[in-house]
């Protein structure tokens, strides 16, 4: 499933009024979220993944191909620092659907398809429907193991 399909463009997605040799902005969306090096899922309000960037695959250890359709809660394992995972209570990706605030945090871990414990910085926006009901939740995350361990040292 691609960015069309999420924004219901129709096959084709060209518009008859765009000049010759531009780009489907379609095409051009799908471009640049590959292209972001962090982390960039997008879940329904079942924590169905909908989109997932190759970066994010990176870090969660899931081909994006693998992940999109099934729970956010098998690919995106959000431990704490001791390596326990997360309540659902707790959980971000459930919150942001009963709160619609967004969240930001720098104190959370994933733990990869390959058991590794990574830790990230995680923001969270709701994305709301025109009922203003949040139906959606892009999720944006960065492996920030490099700067945790910047931080270890000074300390």
């Amino acid at each position: 499933m691609g960015i069309s399909d999420i924004l219901h463009i129709p096959e084709g997605g060209k518009n008859k009024n765009k000049a010759v040799g531009a780009i489907d902005p379609t095409v051009q969306a799908q471009v640049i979220i590959d292209s972001i090096e962090d982390g960039v899922v997008l879940i329904d309000s079942k924590k169905t993944i909908k989109l997932m960037n190759p970066g994010a695959g990176v870090i969660c250890g899931w081909k994006p191909e693998e992940a999109t359709g099934i729970s956010s809660d098998l690919v995106i394992q959000l431990v704490n620092d001791k390596g326990d995972l997360i309540s659902e209570a707790e959980d971000p990706l459930t919150q942001i659907f009963m709160t619609g605030q967004s969240f930001s945090s720098n104190s959370y871990n994933i733990l990869s398809r390959k058991n590794e414990t990574i830790p990230i910085s995680l923001h969270i926006s709701p994305i709301l429907n025109k009922s203003k009901q949040v139906n959606q939740a892009v999720a944006v995350f960065s492996n920030i193991t490099e700067e945790k361990s910047n931080e270890k040292q000074r300390a």
